[in-house]
């Protein structure tokens, strides 16, 4: 059932225990495959494989309903995102070590 579906969903993220057990190991691949970034071509083969997996690297793409006629839905695309909480990480000296991670 679908109230099933859900309940099993939500435990998987709960298993706290799994996810301590496994740790970064999930994300081993794409690490892998960042650090094997070697040039454009490999960069844009690597962007292109995340935006298929969900990751809005540089830009997102989504159907969207449109401001002027809630009646119509269009191609709303959007930037990806800063990577960091605000741009204070970017400019306040203290943010340094956070920026060199």
């Amino acid at each position: 059932s679908d109230v099933m579906k859900v309940g099993a969903f939500w435990q998987s993220a709960m298993d706290v225990g799994y996810i301590d057990a496994v740790g970064l190991m999930p994300l081993y691949e794409t690490r892998k495959a960042i650090y094997n970034i070697s040039d454009i071509k490999s960069y844009c083969t690597l962007l292109g494989q995340l935006h298929a997996a969900g990751f809005d690297q540089l830009f997102g793409i989504e159907p969207a309903e449109d401001p002027r006629n809630s009646e119509n839905i269009i191609l709303w695309a959007d930037q990806g995102g800063l990577g960091m909480p605000d741009r204070e990480y970017y400019l306040d000296p203290q943010h340094g070590v956070v920026r060199e991670k």
